[in-house]
């Protein structure tokens, strides 16, 4: 039986989109072969496995890159809100989310908290909840102009949503 962890956040922000790829890392999703039309077995597959897929789970594991789970990594995108120098409201507000298998358990949920730390350092505002199915543990991960605050929710286990 897999383990999955799911992931939901955002981070508002005034940067570019090529700081943000630079901060969270480049997504790498299941059907990146199919949409860039690399077959299996292939030398280009076997290239873009080694240089892509295996490098971003090499990264995640030193605790440098994007959390990766056995079928790709968390996925996020980008949007630019105002762009205007003269509005305080000037920037963008990045949308987080993942739905990773084979992945949880305390030594990723850390190293997925200290990513998004990392990522989201500087930005006015971000939150990410995890919620990792082996646990009946929601984390939450606020950040606000430096000040991080991690919560953990046991949850109410007579609460059944249908």
């Amino acid at each position: 039986m897999s383990q999955w962890t799911h992931m939901v956040g955002a981070i508002q922000c005034h940067w570019t989109e090529e700081e943000a790829i630079e901060r969270l890392g480049k997504p790498v999703l299941w059907n990146d072969t199919k949409k860039r039309g690399i077959k299996y077995g292939t030398p280009e597959w076997s290239d873009y496995y080694e240089n892509v897929w295996s490098a971003a789970f090499d990264k995640f594991e030193k605790g440098e890159g994007i959390p990766m789970g056995s079928e790709g990594s968390v996925d996020w995108y980008f949007s630019k809100t105002n762009d205007d120098p003269s509005c305080l409201g000037m920037g963008g507000m990045i949308a987080i989310q993942g739905d990773l298998r084979d992945f949880g358990g305390d030594y990723d949920i850390k190293k997925t908290i200290d990513w998004f730390v990392r990522a989201a350092k500087g930005a006015r505002f971000a939150t990410l909840t995890i919620k990792d199915e082996w646990s009946t543990k929601y984390i939450n991960v606020t950040i606000s102009w430096g000040t991080v605050i991690i919560t953990t929710d046991i949850g109410d286990p007579d609460y059944e949503n249908d």
